[in-house]
């Protein structure tokens, strides 16, 4: 069920923000008539959003899996939206109850409804601002996660929505020097390799409150520097670590993603 309009008056529901768009494309509750509205425009453009999206949300979920089967328990999720629909700490807690995860996001409504699903679920905070407020970021999320210890910074589907190169490659960096040797960074991205239809649909998030921009292959690599990539690389999300009883069938890739670890 969605969220009552009525109960967001000081905050604007009307303009469309990825975040609750997202959500609403992988069948989650919090999301508004305006987020919907934009999202079937955009699925009039690429029909196959909706398969793209959730093939990314696999992703995450193949990504916290071979993470905490290595150990890894904690993880710093950045643009997190709305943990409504397998978030990383259903994941995480499924193989490891004492991993901890912060949820970062400064959409309003975003960050209190994730608090509001949170509110007693141990192991978990959310920390409601700008992730390019880095030492903001690292001294709240701090209140829960050992920075002196491992932490995976997870960045799925949100470096996508700094169109400026220098700004999403110096904030990648800038997280890698906050986290110790043996930490890990995700990251998957927005593309149109792989699909132009995807390059058509990102002209509506021009009209929404984060407008996006899509990269290469070779730009979203770029991204790892600093870190050993696992294998296969920076791939379409649906050829990482593949579970064909997962994600049945092929669809075009909109998303890139990658798994690297900080030596």
């Amino acid at each position: 069920m969605s969220p009552d309009e009525s109960k967001w008056n000081d905050l604007d529901t009307t303009t469309p923000n990825p975040a609750r768009m997202y959500d609403y494309l992988l069948g989650g509750g919090a999301n508004f008539a305006a987020d919907r509205a934009a999202v079937d425009q955009v699925l009039r453009t690429n029909p196959q959003g909706r398969q793209q999206t959730q093939a990314n949300r696999a992703f995450l979920r193949r990504v916290v899996h071979h993470l905490a089967g290595l150990g890894v328990r904690q993880f710093l999720d950045l643009g997190a939206g709305v943990p409504t629909v397998g978030p990383v700490h259903e994941i995480a807690h499924r193989y490891a109850p004492e991993a901890r995860v912060v949820y970062v996001d400064n959409e309003p409504i975003a960050a209190t409804y994730s608090r509001r699903v949170l509110a007693g679920v141990p192991g978990t905070a959310v920390v409601e601002q700008d992730i390019r407020d880095v030492d903001t970021v690292i001294a709240r999320a701090g209140q829960l996660l050992d920075f002196a210890e491992p932490v995976a910074v997870l960045a799925f589907a949100v470096l996508h929505f700094l169109a400026d190169d220098a700004v999403a490659g110096q904030l990648v960096v800038d997280y890698r020097e906050r986290t110790v040797a043996g930490s890990w960074l995700a990251i998957s991205h927005g593309t149109a390799e792989d699909d132009p239809a995807v390059g058509e649909a990102v002209r509506h998030y021009q009209h929404t409150s984060m407008p996006g921009a899509l990269r290469t292959r070779a730009q979203v690599t770029a991204f790892f520097k600093g870190y050993d990539l696992v294998e296969p690389g920076v791939v379409g999300v649906p050829d990482w670590h593949p579970d064909p009883l997962e994600e049945p069938g092929r669809i075009r890739a909109a998303f890139l993603g990658g798994l690297g670890r900080r030596p």
